[in-house]
């Protein structure tokens, strides 16, 4: 992970159990460096890096790839 909000996600994940009747909601910062939007697009299937790349603006793709990193990180500790 490349940021401190990244290792906090990682870390809460580690830690949280989910119980039956449960949700959990997570909100994630979506404004990273370029470093870690890179190293975090490398997880992505080509599809989703296929539909990140038809986003317009740099931002929005940015934020698209940490969002599914994200995601994708998340779903697989439960």
């Amino acid at each position: 992970m490349g940021c401190d909000a990244m290792r906090h996600v990682a870390e809460a994940v580690k830690t949280v159990p989910l119980n039956e009747s449960e949700i959990h909601i997570w909100i994630i910062p979506l404004a990273h460096s370029a470093n870690t939007v890179e190293r975090a697009s490398q997880v992505l299937s080509p599809e989703e890096r296929s539909k990140a790349r038809r986003v317009a603006r740099k931002t929005s793709w940015s934020r698209f790839v940490v969002g599914r990193f994200a995601m994708r990180y998340i779903l697989s500790r439960y």
